[in-house]
């Protein structure tokens, strides 16, 4: 679907699309363009069906058009449960993005440079860009970032989006996109210690290290010489945290993340805890199957607590028959690629998508638009996936920063 020229409809597509998904929140909070949400949703949808009335023929992967649109039809009009439709509709959005897969990974670009201004003008203030705004589509929420958390975890910049799960989800999400180039892995780690994100950094970091060590496998370094610059680098970043944990509290906020005495890591497994106790005992069959409510509460002071761990999460908000299909989507993805786990060329998308589904266990990775169309994204692109390994390596002119990730 590829075409060197620009479509005028899939131009204005991703315009209307990426409006919609990434920038729409920002505009309505700054400048109170509170049309701005329902503009970019019938925009979208506009030139998304002249878009795929015209070249129905050629438009891959068709099954994500008609499935999804399906099940948001009996999740609402059957079932009457409207908890997390994200899950489904985005897949439609990223449906829509993968029919010229080169020109979507130039607009991630584009969001990913306005996202890292944003988020170094916040980290070098220390100040956030906005902290309110009502936004959704057909239910309106009022959405507020508590600074006052920042007292725990130190600042947490978040640029574009309105949390900062929201822009460390995209950090960790850009880089897998783009997980073999590694001047853009290298990009996406800085974003990640701006934005104060443990699992973002982990994740970015996880990817840089690997593509230092296929790098220096490319370029003959010895195997001896790659494992003693491995444990020097990762013995000489483990003292330098462990110095300053003391008197960093982003440092300490990272560390937490391992600490089983943490107030963190405390109130997560806690919440996973509840989370798993409100499905399986206080459910009742028909919301297990489809859903009930986000939230949970605390019976002992009522305090609102959420499930954190994305398949909890899905479990609550979509019951199984939802979490059932993102889990199919992930399995079918993980099998259509004939790559191994582990190459020794090249990150493997099936190694992006284990990453993905143990973010998925820890956190809130997949729910909303931002976080939902990224990930179908992934998860489209390994049905899609065009390299020939073998090929490639037979290549004498092969450059490593060559690869398409997706």
């Amino acid at each position: 679907m590829s075409r060197k020229g620009t479509d005028p409809l899939y131009l204005g597509l991703v315009l209307f699309l990426f409006g919609y998904v990434f920038f729409a929140d920002i505009l309505i909070s700054v400048f109170h363009l509170t049309f701005m949400k329902g503009l970019c949703a019938i925009g979208t949808l506009l030139f998304g069906g002249a878009y795929c009335a015209v070249n129905f023929s050629r438009l891959r992967l068709k099954q994500y058009l008609f499935i999804p649109i399906i099940i948001l039809f009996v999740y609402v009009f059957v079932f009457h449960s409207t908890h997390a439709l994200s899950y489904f509709y985005t897949a439609i959005l990223a449906f829509l993005l993968i029919q010229n897969q080169k020109k979507a990974l130039t607009f991630f670009d584009f969001v990913f440079i306005i996202q890292f201004v944003l988020v170094l003008y916040e980290v070098l203030t220390q100040s956030l860009i906005y902290t309110e705004v009502t936004t959704g589509l057909f239910n309106a929420r009022e959405l507020e970032q508590k600074v006052e958390l920042f007292d725990e975890s130190g600042f947490r910049a978040k640029g574009l989006f309105t949390g900062c799960l929201e822009a460390t989800s995209f950090a960790i999400n850009y880089c897998f996109i783009n997980r073999n180039n590694y001047k853009k892995v290298i990009f996406a780690f800085i974003m990640a210690l701006l934005l104060n994100g443990r699992m973002a950094m982990v994740m970015t970091a996880f990817i840089f290290f690997y593509n230092g060590v296929i790098y220096a496998r490319q370029h003959h370094i010895s195997r001896g010489t790659i494992i003693t610059l491995s444990v020097i680098a990762v013995v000489s970043v483990g003292a330098i945290l462990v110095t300053l944990a003391a008197n960093s509290l982003r440092v300490y906020h990272l560390l937490s993340m391992f600490s089983s005495d943490s107030s963190s890591f405390v109130a997560r497994t806690l919440s996973y805890e509840m989370a798993a106790n409100e499905y399986f005992n206080n459910y009742g069959i028909f919301q297990k199957l489809v859903g009930g409510e986000y939230e949970l509460f605390r019976d002992y002071d009522n305090v609102e607590l959420a499930a954190e761990s994305d398949v909890l999460g899905m479990l609550l908000e979509i019951g199984l028959i939802g979490f059932l299909f993102i889990l199919f989507n992930m399995i079918k993805a993980y099998r259509a690629s004939k790559e191994k786990l582990f190459e020794s060329s090249h990150i493997s998308i099936k190694m992006v998508i284990v990453l993905l589904f143990i973010c998925m266990i820890e956190y809130r990775h997949g729910a909303g638009n931002i976080r939902g169309v990224t990930l179908w994204f992934i998860l489209f692109s390994s049905y899609l996936q065009n390299i020939n390994v073998p090929a490639l390596r037979r290549q004498k002119k092969y450059k490593y920063e060559n690869i398409v990730s997706c």
